[in-house]
């Protein structure tokens, strides 16, 4: 069956398409944010990435219009594992450290929830189109990300675990890090 014959790529919630573009446009953005979230961050006790705050924004806006339809199995599991992985963190000899893992495991599971309410409302071609994008502004980034490593090294491309930006310095060759 061809999946574009399919209702189920179309609008089944009378979103009309003239929001297509924003959709594209916002998804874009959020998997380009989740790819190179772990290279560019701002510490305030934790790591904040671009994608969290992307995230927070699109939550605030959506929030008033989520709804969270009836759970699957798997979900349920989802959950229940993670429950059992806080709980066991509790008795720990770092109260700490399993408290921010709880906190880290909230913030997973609204994420879970809010992106399958958010991508529920848009339609397949607009989610392939937002991963075509993302892919090459990721890949024309990280080229230029590499070039810019090799400039600051002045092309000098002797020793062994060199990095610098986008390029790391392998046994006196230029490897590609790019915004990983």
């Amino acid at each position: 069956m061809d999946y574009k014959s399919d209702i189920t790529c179309d609008y089944t919630n009378n979103i009309s398409p003239r929001h297509s573009k924003n959709q594209v446009f916002l998804l874009t953005l959020m998997l380009l944010f989740l790819s190179i979230g772990s290279q560019f961050n701002v510490q305030l006790g934790l790591a904040v990435k671009p994608y969290m705050l992307l995230l927070l924004i699109l939550m605030l806006y959506y929030a008033p219009k989520m709804t969270i339809s009836k759970l699957l199995f798997f979900e349920i599991a989802f959950i229940g594992f993670y429950v059992y992985y806080d709980l066991r963190g509790v008795i720990t000899a770092y109260p700490a450290a399993a408290l921010r893992a709880i906190g880290a495991t909230f913030i997973l599971i609204i994420f879970y929830f809010f992106c399958r309410y958010w991508l529920d409302r848009i339609r397949w071609k607009d989610i392939e189109w937002a991963i075509i994008i993302s892919g090459f502004v990721f890949n024309i980034l990280s080229l230029g990300y590499y070039v810019m490593g090799l400039v600051n090294l002045g092309f000098n491309m002797q020793g062994n675990g060199i990095r610098e930006m986008g390029v790391m310095i392998d046994r006196s060759f230029a490897r590609l890090l790019g915004l990983t």
